[in-house]
Order: structure tokens, then C-alpha cells, then sequence
């Protein structure tokens, strides 16, 4: 007698486009459209993924203006304060707080008509790592209060292309290197846990969910650990993207 768990993401259509998504030229594509619905002009896209066979492939993908260099991979990379940044840090990182460290990479995306964004980093088990830079084409108080405001969908588009990154490159060195299938995941979740995923992917606090479910919040943070345990994730937003992914949560 399981319930059919539906997680709302109205106007969040484009997050199916990247699910089913199956080379990078198709995801380059489907996060365009990402960019545009969520109000930014331009993307960023960094991605360092250990394979099944201990190579690691570091890419990246952008819908920049001509002008703009990119330089995701080489020795040029540490002179990124993006990159360096995001490698370190699991927040959000605004540009906006970048002016007063970085004045000349901050003047150089402007001339190029990158005025402001955000950068959010997902870090992964197994060393997997990426970041998705969601950038404005001009900047202001107004600007800056709308990239607060579309931050929990931005984190959301972020887990989800971070996670099809890497089945993209899995399949293709699957197709490449068959391997033995490894042991099956243990991510099957309590009726409980779904709960608090939901209620999460609602826009919900801990403190909210405890109320809604009459329970003390402490046993929501223990649910909600349990479930990133299981799912073998870092965030509660990418919880929530794996668990609707593998059809534990439904996207309505």
C-alpha cells in the first residue's frame, strides 16, 4: 500500500530535457534552454569525472559571447578564481563578492558582457566534481536580488546536469571498456524518508517539515541523512534529483 510520491516542479520542464539527455552536445543544448527559462543570458559549465577505469576526464561546456576565453583544462585553469573557488567551497558563489579579490578577471568578464552571476559547486563521491556558472548580461541592486531569489532552482539545474554528466561519460566508457556490473546500489528509501525529501523539494525548512509531520526536527536531519547515505549524495538537492531519477520521488 506504498503512496506514489510527486514532487512539484511547475514550470521546471527543462529539467527533464537534460535528464534525457544522452551526449554532451544534447545537454549543452538542454542547459541553454535552462539558462534562458531561469532569466540568465549565459553558462558556465566545468566537469571533473573519475571514470571506471581511474582516468579522469575534465571538460567544459559555455554559451559565452565571442571574446570570452574558457580556458577549463590546462595550466591557464588556476588563474580562474571561478575554478579555484569551486573546488574548494560547497556554497553558492556570487560574483558580485568576487569584486573587491578578483578586480581583474571581475573587468575582463564585463567587457565581454558577463556583468554578474553564480556559480554553484556539486561535489560528488569518488572525487566526481562540478560547476555550474549562471551568468547576467548586466548587473544592480535588482539583478542581484533576482539571482538570490532563483537560487534553489539554479542549485537544482546544477545537481541535475552534474548527475547526467556523468552517466554521459559512464556510458561512453561502458561502450568503450565493458565492465562487470557492479553490485546494485542500496538506495531503496523508508516511506519516511521520502517525506522529507518532498517536503525539502517543496521549499521547506527542517524546522517547517518537523511541524508539517509532527516530529522533532532532529529526526527530520536524521531522515534526510539517512537518505544522502543511501543515495550516496552530498546535498539534499541532489537527494532529491537522484531519488527522482531513480523513480524513488516523482517530478510531477
Amino acid at each position: 500500500m506504498g503512496k506514489r510520491w510527486s514532487v512539484s516542479l511547475q514550470g521546471t520542464f527543462w529539467l527533464r530535457t537534460i535528464q534525457i539527455s544522452v551526449s554532451f552536445a544534447e545537454l549543452k543544448q538542454s542547459i541553454g534552454l535552462a539558462t534562458k527559462q531561469l532569466g540568465f543570458q549565459y553558462f558556465l559549465y566545468r566537469g571533473r569525472f573519475p571514470d571506471l577505469r581511474t582516468k579522469v576526464y575534465e571538460f567544459h561546456l559555455e554559451s559565452c559571447p565571442d571574446g570570452w576565453q574558457c580556458d577549463a583544462v590546462g595550466s591557464n585553469v588556476v588563474l580562474d578564481p571561478l575554478y579555484r573557488r569551486a573546488l574548494r567551497e560547497v556554497t553558492p558563489i556570487y560574483w558580485r563578492e568576487l569584486v573587491p579579490y578578483e578586480p581583474a578577471w571581475i573587468a575582463s568578464a564585463r567587457r565581454c558582457g558577463l556583468a554578474t552571476g553564480v556559480t554553484l559547486p556539486v561535489h560528488g563521491p569518488d572525487g566526481r566534481w562540478s560547476s555550474l556558472s549562471l551568468v547576467k548580461n548586466r548587473g544592480g541592486a535588482e539583478v542581484e536580488r533576482y539571482i538570490r531569489a532563483a537560487l534553489g532552482r539554479c542549485q537544482l539545474l546544477a545537481v541535475f546536469v552534474h548527475d547526467v554528466a556523468h552517466r554521459i561519460i559512464k556510458n561512453q566508457v561502458e561502450l568503450a571498456f565493458p565492465v562487470e556490473q557492479c553490485k546494485a546500489e542500496s538506495w531503496g528509501l523508508t516511506e519516511r524518508e521520502r517525506d522529507c525529501l518532498m517536503w525539502i523539494a517543496a521549499g521547506k525548512t527542517t524546522a517547517e517539515v518537523a511541524r508539517t509531520l509532527s516530529l522533532a526536527e532532529r529526526t527530520i536531519v536524521f531522515h534526510l541523512a539517512n537518505a544522502r547515505r543511501k543515495l550516496g549524495v552530498t546535498n539534499s538537492y541532489h537527494a532529491i534529483m537522484k531519488a527522482v531519477s531513480l523513480g524513488q520521488i516523482k517530478a510531477a
